[in-house]
Order: C-alpha cells, then structure tokens, then sequence
C-alpha cells in the first residue's frame, strides 16, 4: 500500500530532560499512537513479504541475481533497518546487491545469505571518464586510468575486500548510451579524421576504385550524397560514429583491465530503443561496439510491452553481438511482474546469462526513486524466476546453446 509522502520531523531536546519525556510534552497521544517509524515499516514489510514466501528460495551458487536495496546514509542510519530489508531480498532469492550497498552486509550480518560478488555502477557520459569530448585525444588513457584507480580504491576501502576486482560480476561505466560522438567535432578534428582513414583502411576501403585519392577521403555528416564516391563516405561516416565510440569507451575498459582485473565484465545496460530505432544512423551498433573493444560484456534492459519473444529476441540480440569473443551477457529486468519476470530470466539462461538485476526492491520510504517491495505480485514475480533456477542450477550453470539450425 501507499504509505504517502515521507517527511522528516525535528524533535525539540534539553539536555536536562530524558528524550520521551520531550516527546509527551511536544506531540499530542492521538499523534504519538498514528506515527510510524522506518524500523515499523520495514519490520511489517519483513512480516509480509514472510507470508507471501514461506519457503526462502535460497542462495544460488553460481548465478547472481541482484537488486537495489537503500543502504544506510542516507534516509536512515539502522542497520537494523538494513538487516530487516536484506531478510527480505534474501528471501525470494536476491543473493547480491546492486552498487556500494554491497559493502553494508557484514554491517548487517547477513554475508552468509549474499556471495562475495559485486555489481558496481557509475553512469557518467564518456567525456567524464576521460576529461574530454574527443574520443581519440592523446590524454584520453592517462585520464580514464585515473579516474578507474580513484573508483576502485574507494570500492575496497568500502566494502573492506582487498581483491574487489576479482569479484565484480558487472561493471556499469554508462547507462542506456548511444552514439557518445558529436558528427561536427570529427568533421573538424584532425586526430578524428586520421581515425577515420585508419578505420576505412582496415576495412579494405580503396579510393583508388572510385579515381579518387586519400586526400579525398573524409568524414561526412551529410545526409545527402550525390555520387557513388560520396554516398560510400556516408556509410563509412554513419559506421564510423559507433566505431568512434567505441574507441573511447575501448580507453575505458582497457582501464579496467588493468585496475580490476583482466576479465572485468565492461557493460552498459543498453535500452532496446537505441538498438533497434534511429534509422538517421544516430543510434549506436553494439556489433562495432564489440569489434572496437568498447565493451567486455552485454547486460539488455528488458522493457516495453511483455509480449512474447521479446525477451527471446533481446537474449538473441546480446548473444550475438557477444559470441565472437564469448563475452557475458545479463539482463536488466525493468518490469518486475508475474508476466514476465521468470520468462526473461529463463530467456537469457538459455543463451548462457549469468547475471541479472531485478530493479528495484526500494524501498521507496528509505529513499529510492523506484521500487517494487510494496507490490506483492512483483515480490512473488522475482522468487518464481529465482526459485525454479535455485533448484535446477547444478545442471543449469554448466549448459550451452544448442547448435543452430536456422541462419537469418
């Protein structure tokens, strides 16, 4: 149920006076018997959600199945509170934590019901990685490597795990991005034009067959194209725009490599709109994506209208684009509902998913933006696709995709 809007209460206090005795003498009983605290809510929301599932689902061993859980810090300060949320993520089968909650667990005492692996996020544009708008700018590397030594040192020293590298199962550096490169800087950039050259040479991209020389060859952000010449510099140009992009986020996870470790899933949680929309050429080619090295794993956001396929269809989309270097893929569940939720997860464990998030718990009374845990059908939607996977995961982890038998 809707509880209402939260607001925070200043109780007058005296030194001299015992802090109850304050409290009668300021609010009214009627007041006192009708106010709630976070520690109430939370623990019949513990009360609640253990009658929807009796039976815990259980930690699952080698899949992570991850949501967002209001840490202490900043609506509250109880790791009690803390401790009565985790209770009941845990019981429908959440066995880690998105973001630097993660580190509040042990706070908690509840690292036995959560494993040693980290979903770690920051969704700043690439220009803020690297301090800079050009994706082929010489300081590019010794900008993003400081900025990924910086958030890794602040990682360990939170979560006190001296090799939190090695435990991150996904780690987001942007968030549902698309083309990261203005078409006008590279026409006017000079490290932006040889790159573009660079990229076309090693595409086999001979002016030579259109009487042309090099000197003719440079990137357009024209639309139109009159002649065969111009209208090949425009694909180019339009394929260059990912390529470009990947060249900058290839900084960052090279940085990543390095700081974390060399495996570190790189991902964006990419919204299915900008993969398969933008017909003008401004959404962004995950396939260059990967050949750029501008990514080390593939986490789709499952979202819009649950008819079906659609998930199917995503799962697919991610596995190929990833399949060339065997990279991870994940799912990012938006809708958390009894429609969809355990047909999405098992979508993607069938291409070989590993990882997926379950957005998000809340609650919205400690302070997130979105969440689910007031909603019982989307309580029971998360357990009834952790559960059956929980069961069946010592022959699930271990699976491959069939061969295909159909080529599209």
């Amino acid at each position: 149920a809707d509880v209402g809007p939260a607001i925070g209460i200043s109780l007058p206090t005296e030194h001299s006076r015992k802090p109850d005795e304050v409290v009668d003498s300021v609010w009214p009983t009627e007041f006192r018997e009708r106010v709630r605290t976070f520690t109430d809510m939370s623990k019949d929301r513990n009360k609640r959600i253990a009658k929807l599932i009796p039976e815990p689902v259980g930690k699952s061993k080698y899949f992570n199945f991850c949501t967002a859980v209001s840490a202490p810090g900043g609506s509250y300060a109880s790791t009690e509170i803390f401790r009565l949320e985790l209770q009941c993520v845990s019981r429908m089968g959440i066995n880690t934590l998105y973001g630097h909650s993660a580190a509040w667990i042990p706070e908690a005492g509840m690292q036995d019901s959560f494993v040693q692996r980290y979903y770690t996020a920051n969704a700043s544009p690439a220009r803020y990685w690297v301090r800079h708008t050009c994706p082929n700018h010489p300081d590019n590397e010794r900008a993003a490597d400081a900025y990924m030594s910086k958030w890794i040192e602040t990682a360990v020293e939170r979560t006190g795990d001296a090799d939190f590298g090695k435990h991150v199962f996904g780690m987001k550096v942007g968030d549902e991005i698309g083309i990261s490169v203005n078409g006008e800087h590279v026409e006017t950039c000079r490290d932006c034009q040889a790159r573009f050259i660079q990229f076309l040479k090693t595409d086999g991209f001979d002016p030579a067959r259109f009487g042309r020389t090099w000197n003719d060859v440079r990137f357009t952000g024209e639309y139109e194209a009159a002649g065969s010449f111009e209208r090949r510099l425009r694909y180019y140009s339009v394929r260059f725009l990912s390529a470009n992009t990947a060249s900058i986020h290839s900084t960052i996870v090279a940085a990543a490599r390095r700081h974390y470790s060399p495996d570190v899933p790189v991902l964006y949680n990419v919204n299915p709109t900008p993969v398969m929309g933008g017909m003008s050429g401004r959404s962004l080619n995950w396939f260059e994506m990967e050949r750029g090295d501008g990514m080390n794993a593939q986490w789709m956001e499952v979202i819009g209208k649950p008819e079906p396929g659609r998930s199917s269809f995503l799962a697919d989309l991610a596995w190929n684009i990833c399949r060339r270097r065997n990279l991870p893929i994940g799912c990012y569940n938006l809708y958390v509902s009894r429609k969809r939720s355990a047909r999405d997860t098992l979508a993607f464990i069938a291409r070989g998913a590993k990882s997926f998030i379950y957005y998000s718990y809340g609650p919205r009374t400690l302070g997130a933006a979105d969440n689910f845990s007031e909603r019982d059908a989307s309580i029971l939607a998360v357990a009834e696709a952790t559960g059956p996977i929980v069961a069946a995961e010592e022959y699930l982890h271990t699976t491959t995709r069939p061969p295909r038998e159909v080529c599209m």
